[in-house]
């Protein structure tokens, strides 16, 4: 006989989310973990710093007392062209996350999503439209949330999100620098020899939670524009708490990774990462813009040429700058890796279908109005 149906559970409150960290890691280890973006702590801690006015709608699917997939999504509102207002359920993301991608084994992606869909259908008046944001391309998802939206009473938009450069690693160091445009490494050459002369250059790298150093971190972040334009993490409380609580759970399993690159006794740079299943994971750097000659001696790029070179030592696989793409990265790699935004439209919902019309019919005068700015 055939065993009973599975099960929807619908997590609404952190403290039902947090009692699920077993069943999410067994399930993420099952799956092979693909990205730390969507781990348990990442995701809790990402709630407890992040969340305003939403709340947690976190698609759950059990076979019995075993948990097969999951969803983290949040409610919350949603707004576009600042006069459309929509009731959204949307993936658990923000600037700070650099991907995301569902919890769930390759084979119970049709019945997850099938599930997901279900319950849409059946409450229709609970939401308006659904939004992933920065999804992996190379995530099964994207096919099957694709073609199980694609008809009926929704409609779906798939289109490229803002992805990220990333260095596949292998062989040495060496051989992959060799590689890289000449003129960039006679240039990195010559930025070396400037850092030199300010004093004797030390490169750290701290795999263990220390207070001080991300501290120290953030002192570099809120220098130069960023401190002009308020945009330093240390700006926000919540930001610098999320940041050290993520190293602090981190480094306790070995993802962790704060590099600072002196001068003498002068800090000139840092960079605050993750590594996960031998990926180094680029989250935020920090230049110390007030020292003398800043442009000329480039320290953001003196510290990557180190840590890089950290990264093949340590026999990591890659190197992922995390996104969005910027002209400095490119000058390390070329290879890109894709992610997608998903957006779901809810045609029971007259707000909806009139955006979807309002968006057909002004959408070519918008654009003409772009091109003569």
């Amino acid at each position: 006989m055939p065993g009973p149906a599975p099960q929807v559970k619908i997590i609404t409150t952190l403290e039902e989310f947090a009692s699920l960290a077993p069943s999410w890691k067994k399930l993420l280890a099952e799956i092979g973990d693909p990205t730390p973006f969507i781990s348990h702590d990442w995701l809790r801690l990402w709630w407890k710093h992040f969340k305003t006015d939403e709340k947690l709608f976190i698609f759950t699917v059990w076979n019995e007392n075993l948990l097969i997939g999951a969803i983290p999504l949040m409610r919350t509102r949603f707004i576009i062209q600042r006069i459309f207002r929509f009731d959204c359920l949307r993936s658990l993301t923000n600037p700070h996350s650099p991907e995301f991608d569902l919890v769930c084994r390759p084979e119970n992606l049709e019945l997850v999503i099938g599930l997901l869909k279900r319950h849409l259908r059946e409450n229709p008046k609970r939401w308006e439209l659904m939004l992933l944001e920065r999804i992996r391309a190379d995530s099964g998802a994207v096919a099957v949330v694709d073609d199980h939206f694609r008809s009926g009473t929704v409609r779906i938009n798939l289109k490229p999100a803002e992805g990220s450069f990333r260095i596949p690693i292998r062989g040495s160091f060496q051989e992959y620098f060799s590689g890289l445009n000449r003129s960039f490494r006679k240039n990195m050459r010559n930025r070396n020899n400037k850092l030199a002369a300010l004093g004797t250059p030390e490169f750290r790298v701290f795999r263990e939670y220390d207070p001080e150093a991300v501290e120290a971190f953030f002192r570099l972040e809120n220098t130069g524009w960023k401190k002009t334009n308020r945009s330093a993490i240390t700006q926000r409380p919540w930001e610098r708490k999320f940041y050290h609580e993520i190293a602090e759970r981190f480094a306790r399993t070995g993802r962790f990774n704060l590099s600072i690159l002196s001068a003498g006794e002068t800090p000139v740079a840092s960079i605050y990462g993750l590594v996960h299943n031998r990926v180094f994971y680029f989250m935020k750097i920090g230049v110390n813009y007030d020292i003398a000659d800043c442009d000329k001696l480039s320290p953001g790029q003196a510290i990557l040429y180190r840590l890089i070179r950290h990264c093949f030592e340590k026999k990591y696989i890659g190197f992922d700058f995390c996104g969005p793409f910027a002209h400095f990265e490119s000058q390390w790699t070329k290879t890109r890796k894709s992610k997608h935004q998903i957006t779901v439209y809810n045609l029971k919902r007259p707000k909806t279908r009139l955006f979807l019309v309002s968006k057909t019919i002004l959408s070519p005068f918008y654009r003409l109005y772009r091109s003569l700015r």
